[in-house]
């Protein structure tokens, strides 16, 4: 894998020197890019990133910022393993055992998963379904745009 930028959070600026004005005039020119909320990455660094390797450093940033151990899956977890995908813009997408509805937001979307149900491995400091999960689990649930889905009228 190749090394990923560093992540600076906002919870960690006072041990840099940092104020929040900081990192927001940081942000302003460039030098600093919002990952997510309370999460930055060097603006350069970011820029010389492929869009696979930003998605990426968006999955790592989103572990930084969770409460709890969380199990990332279908295309986060592609993305630790290494497993290319297509396509831009995708949500984070992480396990959770609750199966009450409501379980996606701030850029992060959760599938249920049955307790025990799911083989984990600790990767790249991440908890992720494994490869073989992994690799045919998001290619069968991604969804093909509109107007690609064959015709149900005959």
């Amino acid at each position: 894998m190749q090394d990923l930028p560093r992540l600076l959070l906002a919870r960690d600026r006072v041990a840099h020197g940092l104020t929040s004005e900081d990192l927001g005039k940081r942000v302003r020119n460039g030098e600093l890019v919002r990952v997510r909320h309370g999460v930055y990455v060097d603006g350069q660094a970011w820029r010389d990133l492929k869009p696979w390797e930003q998605y990426r450093v968006r999955v790592q940033a989103a572990a930084e910022t969770f409460e709890s151990p969380t199990v990332f899956a279908r295309r986060s977890s592609a993305s630790v393993w290494g497993i290319p995908f297509i396509g831009y813009h995708h949500p984070v997408e992480a396990l959770t055992q609750k199966n009450d509805g409501g379980r996606s937001r701030a850029g992060v979307r959760r599938h249920f998963a049955a307790p025990g149900s799911v083989d984990r491995v600790l990767r790249e400091g991440l908890l992720v379904t494994g490869r073989l999960r992994t690799s045919w689990t998001w290619p069968l649930s991604s969804r093909l745009p509109r107007r690609s889905r064959p015709s149900t009228t005959c």
